[in-house]
């Protein structure tokens, strides 16, 4: 049988002016949510700290890929990489972790994200805002800031590759979750976009993503 392949995103560091759309090429259905491909997977995490990234990093991958303190932060703020063989994937999934952002996002903290931008040169399959199901209210300013950060760096076209990964969550969840954000995180996930939304509890010692989750995330 014959692979198919598509070609993936293609992200390069770009000014505050530049559009993805100017530097990517990728092939979308529109009823999926992400691009369906045959060959290695790429996920860029970013969010606030304390939402379970590199705990999420690790539920994706299925192993203690990036260290996570007990308190949910990661010992060591810096962009981390990891790559493995992804159960029921069959396929190499590689997950770049950023710093999480504890306060507005300085320009030193945007430098950090163009690097992880830079890290994979043949680009992101998906670009995953992590979110906390219970915390969306108390950092709604800083979950604002984070994505008008990426937006500043990738433009319009951030939003076909944008997947929003809510922590500490079931699936069945999100429409309530959607329901009760503020105002103005609502605004990054438009009423067509809502199907972009995947639950992850980043639980010890279970199926955190959940296989239909998975299938979710990886078609």
């Amino acid at each position: 049988m014959n692979k198919t392949q598509t070609k993936d995103v293609t992200c390069q560091p770009a000014s505050s002016s530049a559009k993805l759309d100017d530097i990517v090429s990728v092939q979308l259905s529109r009823d999926k949510l992400h691009v369906s491909i045959s060959r290695d997977i790429n996920l860029l995490l970013v969010g606030c700290k304390g939402n379970g990234k590199s705990h999420t990093g690790n539920t994706i991958l299925g192993q203690e890929a990036f260290r996570v303190t007990r308190k949910g932060g990661t010992e060591k703020s810096s962009l981390c990489s990891s790559s493995h063989e992804v159960d029921g994937v069959s396929r190499k999934v590689t997950v770049v972790d950023t710093p999480g952002v504890s306060q507005a996002m300085t320009e030193s903290e945007f430098e950090e994200l163009v690097r992880a931008v830079k890290m994979v040169p043949e680009g992101f399959d998906a670009i995953c805002l992590v979110w906390d199901y219970n915390n969306s209210e108390k950092s709604e300013e800083k979950e604002v800031q984070v994505f008008q950060s990426l937006h500043r760096l990738l433009g319009d076209g951030l939003y076909e590759h944008l997947v929003i990964l809510v922590t500490h969550a079931q699936q069945e969840d999100i429409p309530e979750f959607l329901d009760g954000l503020p105002e103005a995180m609502k605004k990054i996930v438009p009423a067509d976009k809502a199907n972009c939304m995947v639950a992850i509890e980043n639980k010890p010692d279970s199926d955190s993503l959940g296989r239909n989750n998975q299938g979710r995330l990886w078609d």
